[in-house]
């Protein structure tokens, strides 16, 4: 595993497809679900999630998984589902408590095709879009009770 220092800030995505596809990533997390020691890959996706060096484990998914090995005390493992940005990838994690620590094996890293990666379903998709303009926009209040409803829209609610 390497410190933090000497892995410089790149987005993950373009090595899923690569070798890291291929290899196993380590990585551990303290009893307070700080990352403190993680390979190469798993380092640049906590960040690209917005994780700081030494801070809270920022991949949510892992960072579950990671607390549930530690409160039943054994082994877990499960295929999850993580983002880079607007990649999604498939991850196979398995957490195993060690004292105060939890140790993570991480294997898989595939890269999710793309929902619409049919060229002629994201043309009807884009076409629909910019037909509908802002008649399918809508605003929620801090509490999420609709605040703002178009006209169209406001009829269908009605009894």
């Amino acid at each position: 595993m390497q410190k933090y220092a000497d892995v410089r800030p790149q987005k993950i995505g373009t090595l899923v497809t690569n070798s890291v596809a291929m290899q196993t990533v380590y990585g551990t997390v303290d009893a307070e679900g700080r990352l403190v020691a993680a390979d190469h890959p798993l380092l640049l996706l906590h960040r690209s999630a917005g994780g700081e060096d030494g801070g809270a484990l920022a991949i949510p998914q892992v960072a579950a998984l990671a607390r549930l090995s530690q409160s039943l005390g054994m082994q877990v493992s499960r295929t999850v589902i993580a983002a880079d940005g607007d990649i999604d990838i498939d991850l196979t994690v398995q957490a195993r408590p060690d004292g105060d620590m939890i140790h993570l094996t991480i294997n898989g890293w595939r890269q999710r095709e793309e929902p619409l990666a049919n060229p002629a379903m994201r043309a009807e998709r884009t076409q629909y879009y910019a037909k509908v303009g802002n008649e399918g926009a809508w605003e929620c209040d801090e509490f999420l009770r609709l605040s703002e409803l178009p006209l169209p829209l406001a009829k269908l609610t009605k009894k």
